[in-house]
């Protein structure tokens, strides 16, 4: 048998590094207002099991989180608006458009 040389050692060892690597999928849409379809800018998406993996939305109401496979509880929140809680099983990328609702909510003096 012939000896591997460099190039064969190093194809050999990054050959496994696919199987030690860990599979995500995203969550993405956009974030509007229920009663006016104008994107919110800056609204909050966390994954509550992971929670490192917040994100805001951009200047277009687009946001995408990604995690590995598994059940998530997403929350959605905005100042003014009504937080919005989504239950999701990640197994595949989703496209999850989320509507919020305003807090009518008034301050008590």
């Amino acid at each position: 048998m012939r000896p591997l040389g460099a190039f064969g050692l190093i194809l050999l060892l990054t050959g496994w590094l696919p199987l030690f690597s860990q599979t995500k999928y995203s969550i993405s849409g956009t974030i509007i207002d229920k009663s006016s379809g104008e994107s919110l800018i800056g609204a909050t998406v966390i994954l509550i099991e992971r929670p490192r993996s917040g994100t805001s939305s951009n200047a277009y109401g687009f946001y995408s989180v990604s995690a590995p496979p598994g059940n998530y509880s997403m929350i959605v929140s905005f100042t003014g608006y009504l937080s919005d809680s989504v239950k999701i099983v990640l197994n595949r990328n989703i496209l999850l458009p989320v509507e919020l609702s305003t807090d009518h909510t008034e301050l008590k003096e």
